[in-house]
């Protein structure tokens, strides 16, 4: 027996960076980061996904390195786009903001294991 596979939604957009959102630190505790998601037959949709600071320690803790303010920016961005990517390959609505807490990491190890792959090939390169 063959196991038809739903076809991958994620990949049928592009979530473009738009960059670090202001005031998210002081109000929410965390990094905010904008995006432009395109979808096929479907309005452009704008959001924004916050790391807050623990979620943030705890992956440079894991990466060996300093959870600066430039990981945290940077970190946000990559976390982001592969959050907005897991809640379309669910086919789940994608909020104006997600907050990523370390709740949510540990929920969705997955999500973190491409995360780490994600940020060291960027290292790398």
């Amino acid at each position: 027996m063959t196991m038809v596979q739903a076809p991958d939604v994620s990949a049928d957009i592009d979530v473009w960076y738009e960059g670090p959102g202001q005031g998210a630190e002081e109000i929410m505790g965390g990094t905010l980061a904008n995006f432009l998601v395109v979808r096929p037959n479907l309005p452009d949709k704008e959001a924004a996904v916050i790391l807050n600071d623990p979620a943030a320690e705890w992956l440079a803790e894991r990466l060996g390195v300093e959870p600066t303010k430039e990981f945290r920016e940077r970190a946000a961005e990559v976390l982001g786009e592969l959050w907005i990517r897991h809640l379309y390959r669910e086919h789940r609505r994608v909020d104006s903001l997600s907050f990523i807490g370390r709740a949510v990491l540990e929920a969705h190890p997955e999500l973190v294991q491409a995360f780490e792959r994600v940020w060291r090939q960027r290292a790398a390169a």
